[in-house]
């Protein structure tokens, strides 16, 4: 299914992104640009509303299938950015959602800075496994080898030949909560970027130290 140009508009706008220049000179439009001023790999943290709208339906489509296939699409623009711009230094990208308890409300680091530093960086099929693929979605007859096919397309590009959208629609992992605390998400952001203690971040075993990240 591809998804209508507004609908993924909304989907990136509903994905707040925190940005951290290397150069507090440097403004945040040039985050991709190479240059004297920008030379180190900027962190580039996604704030994701994973509230209990999660499930709300647009034109046939859900705001979890909008927001999964928003990053996927986002994440292989990053390798043709390196394709386009041999001197393009990368970026390490971060992912939090809100936290699923009540207390404390926030949010949780599901993935650590990555740094995605080439086309072939590791990271950016680390990160999309994250997305796609949850085992749990598999049953019945023949479910492992429609997982097996899930996992083997984590590696190709949306819409690329031959892919099947399907093996991914109902494998999504990124987590729902029915909580929608994005000041105290946003505070818990802050509190990653500046390596303080977490507030709300060790819920659900999603870290194991005493410092965000």
């Amino acid at each position: 299914m591809k998804l209508p140009a507004m609908q993924l508009l909304r989907a990136l706008v509903a994905i707040p992104v925190m940005l951290l220049s290397q150069s507090l000179n440097s403004a945040d439009i040039d985050i991709f640009r190479t240059s004297s001023e920008n030379v180190e790999a900027p962190n580039v943290l996604f704030v994701l509303d994973n509230s209990a709208n999660w499930n709300s339906n647009s034109s046939g489509v859900t705001k979890q299938q909008i927001m999964h296939e928003a990053l996927f699409k986002f994440l292989d623009g990053m390798k043709q950015r390196f394709v386009e711009n041999p001197d393009f230094v990368g970026i390490n990208i971060g992912i939090l959602v809100y936290s699923s308890g009540n207390s404390p409300k926030g949010g949780k680091a599901i993935q650590t800075f990555l740094k995605i530093e080439s086309a072939s960086s590791a990271a950016i099929d680390t990160i999309k496994a994250r997305l796609y693929c949850n085992e749990d979605a598999f049953k019945g007859n023949g479910a492992a080898a429609r997982e097996a096919a899930c996992n083997a397309q984590l590696a190709v590009a949306w819409g690329s030949s031959g892919f099947d959208e399907g093996l991914f629609y109902g494998s999504e992992n990124l987590p729902k909560t029915n909580n929608a605390p994005m000041a105290l998400a946003f505070n818990e952001a802050y509190l990653w970027f500046a390596g303080k203690p977490f507030q709300a971040g060790k819920q659900d075993g999603s870290q194991e130290t005493v410092v965000d990240g």
